[in-house]
């Protein structure tokens, strides 16, 4: 398990931090300028402290119920200040769905999904996280988002096991700020919970690749155009693993490369692999 926070207006000491067990600060990215985002400076002494970051997009309480318009907008926001503070292409971005899930009916659900889809056509799904109550954690990952962050609000004291990162305790002084605490899910193995910063990590949950491997993969198979019929790859349907295979396997005579890497992309994309004898 590892421990980590995160917080808006703060700036707590990184070194004190670290010193305080601290391995990943989550911080914040919004629409516009905002004294709680993420700036380059900042982050640059999260890292030099061997802290790792995490990027969290939130707006105003209920930005998520914009449907897929508002998802795109909040994905292109998220990106352009994240990447001007050094984030890398295809680390994810967690959506805070900041209210009580639970009395949210269908409607709502839906356009919080289409939110989601909308974040999805700008950043890619796996770079797509969610942050909320257990409902929205057990409703949305990993259809409709790769990632979960877990607040314990709104959780009746449930914790969903398809989180890579729980918050358990809110607004402590630490280190000349004040934090809210979080931690990777202490019942599942998880090295890649979102970070970035401190360089890739393998994910035991994707056969030892990172998903900085998988995307270099996905790139490198979208080159050779394999996928469904038409010739285009498609991240998301992931068409035609088999033919993925028949290529991949004539350059390579490392079977178990490749079956180890397909079934990390099939991970990765929420994909269901081909039966093979």
């Amino acid at each position: 398990m590892t421990e980590g926070c995160d917080y808006s207006w703060a700036r707590p000491d990184p070194v004190c931090l670290f010193n305080h067990g601290m391995r990943f600060a989550a911080r914040y990215t919004s629409i516009g300028s905002s004294g709680k985002n993420m700036t380059r400076a900042e982050v640059h002494r999260l890292i030099q402290a061997k802290i790792a970051v995490v990027t969290n997009f939130e707006e105003e309480r209920g930005h998520m119920l914009g449907g897929r318009a508002a998802g795109v907008d909040a994905a292109k926001a998220s990106r352009d200040v994240a990447s001007a503070c050094g984030m890398p292409e295809g680390r994810p971005h967690y959506f805070s769905l900041d209210i009580d899930p639970n009395p949210l009916g269908e409607s709502e659900w839906d356009r919080i999904r289409a939110y989601l889809d909308g974040a999805a056509s700008v950043l890619g799904w796996s770079a797509v996280g969610v942050y909320g109550g257990f409902l929205a954690i057990e409703k949305l990952v990993p259809q409709s988002a790769r990632w979960g962050w877990q607040t314990y609000a709104w959780s009746s004291g449930n914790w969903s096991d398809k989180a890579q990162i729980q918050q358990y305790k809110n607004h402590q002084d630490r280190c000349g700020g004040v934090v809210d605490l979080d931690r990777t899910n202490p019942d599942r193995e998880i090295t890649d919970y979102g970070q970035w910063g401190l360089g890739e990590i393998p994910d035991p949950e994707l056969g030892g690749f990172s998903m900085a491997d998988i995307d270099a993969i996905l790139k490198k198979l979208e080159l050779m155009r394999v996928g469904d019929e038409s010739g285009t790859f498609n991240t998301h349907d992931f068409a035609s693993l088999e033919g993925i295979s028949l290529k991949v396997d004539g350059t390579r005579d490392d079977v178990d490369w490749l079956m180890r890497a397909m079934k990390a992309i099939a991970t990765a994309t929420g994909a269901t692999l081909p039966l093979h004898d």
